[in-house]
């Protein structure tokens, strides 16, 4: 890949304004996957149309200026693009045994549209700091919005799981998770504003504890104890932060001896998971792994998009339509190979995006990108999963990165010797 010093790239300049319009557009693509108002129900227009459809038009038109301006920016890694590729390409076995009926054919339409759209979409807008920063500012206001609106009116189902603007809870309470995890690292990083980042983080926390969605409220905890430890686990000592966290486990401790005030904060479903107790929703998940893992171990090649669904798994009077577990879904629908394929692509972009942790924003990404693969691992499917197809798409850029010579680096340091830092920055 060549090195194209900054005065002959004619439309950095161009691009870097709208970086924050792709950072919205691409928010707004992947938080609204269910998003179906009061108005669009009414409409005949849009009653039948699933609105991310519609707004992959202004993703797909940015993602072209982006490729269309390769020739100023240098191409995304191929590497990257060429993983991505041959994962999809090795779900495509998968299509040609599917069953072909109106669900398996929806599964497979979103597969090959949305799902695919979203994870290569990183590879063309998230190639900067500075875009990854918009992106997640932008991701995160929006789902700190939600919060806001699921906290005032949102909608309660008689299990009292709460929920807003047409997404389920689970969706909900992952929409939530993102500002939570974003603003505490924010909180963290940045000594400025850390109260206030901490502060507003209590509120998106305090969705996800009424949402009654047990998934992501786990799959945050565990990503945010683990980027703590591994990034900044010399900033919390800081006598502030102690102080904080004596304030917070101060209240927290409070809050679980008074139970009317536990009732309150907590949905029904959070406060027996919290206790310990195994409900309806955990033993069916259960069984869908393991029967999934039972046919899986004969067919090899997979039984097709959607045959998961044509088992006919029942739970409460509904249909189970997926295992709940996208790596469990890709060996059961795609085949072994598909699956091995996409596991190793987990992996090797986890740890190889763990490298590249040395800013706020990589920092910020990993810790979303480790949330969201564990809240795959207990709940939706390859398509539900859009945010982690997402963040999947930004950790395998990190990792052909990592990967790639250090040509540009040292031509890039050359450049400064012979024009000066100061011309340059």
């Amino acid at each position: 890949m060549r090195f194209i010093p900054p005065e002959k790239q004619r439309f950095s300049s161009l691009f870097l304004s709208a970086a924050n319009i792709q950072g919205f557009a691409l928010s707004v693509l992947v938080l609204f996957p269910n998003v179906r108002g009061a108005g669009m129900q009414k409409s005949n227009l849009f009653s039948n149309t699933d609105p991310t459809f519609l707004l992959a038009f202004p993703i797909f038109f940015v993602s072209t200026l982006c490729v269309l301006s390769a020739k100023s920016r240098g191409f995304p890694p191929i590497g990257a693009i060429s993983r991505l590729l041959a994962m999809f390409l090795l779900f495509l076995p998968g299509v040609f045994l599917a069953s072909w009926g109106s669900k398996s054919m929806e599964k497979i339409c979103m597969l090959y549209t949305m799902t695919l759209l979203t994870s290569f979409a990183p590879l063309f807008l998230l190639r900067s700091k500075k875009e990854l920063r918009y992106f997640l500012n932008w991701l995160s206001s929006i789902g700190f919005l939600i919060a806001v609106i699921g906290l005032i009116h949102g909608t309660a189902s008689a299990g009292g799981r709460v929920s807003a603007l047409g997404t389920n809870a689970i969706g909900f309470a992952r929409n939530a998770s993102i500002p939570f995890l974003w603003m505490t690292v924010l909180g963290i990083s940045e000594s400025g504003w850390s109260l206030a980042f901490l502060f507003l983080a209590l509120i998106p926390l305090r969705a996800i504890l009424i949402s009654g969605s047990r998934g992501p409220l786990l799959a945050s905890a565990i990503a945010l104890f683990f980027g703590i430890l591994a990034f900044y686990r010399k900033k919390i000592l800081t006598p502030k932060l102690l102080f904080l966290g004596l304030v917070s486990i101060t209240i927290l401790a409070t809050i679980l001896m008074t139970s009317n005030l536990l009732d309150g904060l907590l949905s029904k479903r959070v406060t027996q998971f919290l206790s310990g107790k195994v409900g309806a929703s955990e033993l069916a998940r259960k069984d869908a792994v393991l029967k999934s893992v039972e046919i899986l171990e004969g067919n090899p090649i997979g039984i097709g998009w959607g045959g998961f669904l044509e088992l006919g798994m029942w739970r409460e009077g509904e249909v189970v339509p997926y295992p709940h577990n996208i790596i469990v879904e890709v060996f059961l629908e795609g085949g072994w190979i598909a699956g091995i394929w996409f596991s190793w692509l987990i992996l090797s972009s986890f740890f190889r995006a763990f490298t590249a942790t040395d800013n706020t924003e990589n920092r910020g990404a990993f810790i979303l990108f480790l949330c969201f693969f564990l809240n795959a691992l207990v709940s939706g499917d390859v398509n539900t999963n859009r945010i982690f197809s997402l963040f999947l798409g930004w950790a395998a850029r990190e990792f052909a990165i990592r990967k790639q010579p250090k040509d540009l680096e040292s031509n890039y340091q050359s450049y400064i010797i012979r024009r000066g830092a100061d011309e340059v920055f």
